[in-house]
Order: C-alpha cells, then structure tokens, then sequence
C-alpha cells in the first residue's frame, strides 16, 4: 500500500507540472491511463502528452536515495540507509507503454518521446540517458521542437486516446494488478513486451555456462530471468 501510495504522489506531482508550465493549447494530458493490449492484458501509463513535436510518455517515480542503473539492465537498484532494493528498468516498462500506443494509435515508434521522470530526493549515481530525469521535467518536454504530428493527427490522436481508454474503476485496476503479478511470475511470457521466453545459456562472464531466460525479441528487447 506504501508503495502505491508513493506512485499516486509522483503522478500528482507531474500533473500539477504539466498543468502549471505546459500550455494545453499545445500540450494535450492524459495523467493515469489504463489501456488495453493486444494480447488481452492491460497497461498503466502514468502520463502520456500528445503535441505536434510528438507524443511524451513518462513513467513517473517518487523514490529516495541512491539510484543505481544502466540503459540495458533488467532491474536498477536504490540504496537507502544502508539498504539496497531492486525496481524493473523503468525505461523498459515505457518501452511497453511506447509499443502499446504504437500499436493502438497505428503509429512508428519514432513517434513518441520516452521520458523517466524521479520525483522526490533520489539522486542518480551512474551515468543515464538523457531522458531520466530528477529535474527540468516540463523543461526538457518543451525542448523538443522537431514537429512529428500535424495538428489533425494531434486531434485524432486525442480523440482514439479518450475512447480507447479503461475506465478507472477499481475492478480495472484490480484486473491490471492481477495480470501484472501473472506476467512477473510467469516463465512463459516476457513481462516487458509479452513475447515469448526462451531458455538460454550464458556464453560469457562471470555466469557462464549457467541458463537463463531471455526474451525471443532480443536484442529489440533484452529482458532476462535468472533460473
């Protein structure tokens, strides 16, 4: 319940920014959207704006300490007091949020800006791209200025986002958590994309030779499960 209650804090706060320093006559906001995927599962997407420099998905996170991470990681890692915690890449699981909308809006890929925004104190200790953010949220949104989308594709965009979305009801989001906690345990299905898990065996490091599972759209997406 904590760390849901957390989750809502991060959320709030880039709403507020997005509606304090974003003009809506540009900037389009969804906050807190569910929708449904292709293979019948669900996706939570905590803000998606729509402009005509490009659709921004952001995945929001509300975390102290040290964070710890790589662009290619599975997992990152957050020190607090002395304690250690690991978290799903969040670049992955927008990398889910961009493909859904992708294939919902009928839309390339190149069409959207990925964005990993920690509210909070977190710091970051290793070297990440530029669109993970602890600062300069709104800023680094209107930094963009490379025009993707006319303006009727803007309003269709808008338009198949507000009918296509899940009503936020509490039998909804209870389903989605339900089938999040299915994909994560499963050792069929990658829960970062949905495709199919494959056995495979390590050929080099420090684990080589021991088997593992890893995702058959590799090296689109590299997400892995230690046996």
């Amino acid at each position: 319940m904590f760390t849901a209650i957390k989750g809502h804090v991060g959320e709030f706060l880039g709403a507020f920014s997005q509606f304090i320093f974003l003009d809506n006559s540009i900037y389009h906001v969804f906050n807190n959207v569910l929708l449904p995927r292709v293979n019948g599962d669900t996706t939570q997407i905590d803000h998606i704006i729509v402009s005509k420099y490009g659709i921004f998905v952001t995945e929001a996170k509300n975390m102290k300490g040290w964070i710890f991470g790589d662009e290619k990681q599975a997992t990152w890692t957050q020190t607090l007091f002395k304690e250690k915690y690991t978290f799903q890449n969040p670049l992955r699981q927008n990398y889910l949020h961009i493909k859904t909308l992708s294939e919902l809006l009928a839309l390339e890929e190149n069409k959207f800006h990925s964005v990993v925004m920690f509210w909070g104190t977190a710091e970051l200790k290793t070297a990440m791209p530029d669109n993970v953010l602890t600062h300069s949220y709104t800023s680094y949104i209107k930094s963009k200025k490379v025009v993707l989308l006319s303006d009727s594709e803007v309003k269709t965009i808008c338009d198949k986002l507000s009918t296509g979305k899940l009503k936020n009801s509490f039998a909804n989001t209870q389903k989605h958590v339900d089938a999040l906690k299915k994909r994560f345990e499963s050792t069929d299905i990658c829960p970062q994309c949905g495709a199919k898990l494959t056995l495979r065996t390590a050929k080099t490091g420090s684990h080589r030779g021991q088997q593992f599972l890893g995702c058959s759209r590799y090296p689109t997406c590299r997400y892995i499960k230690n046996l």
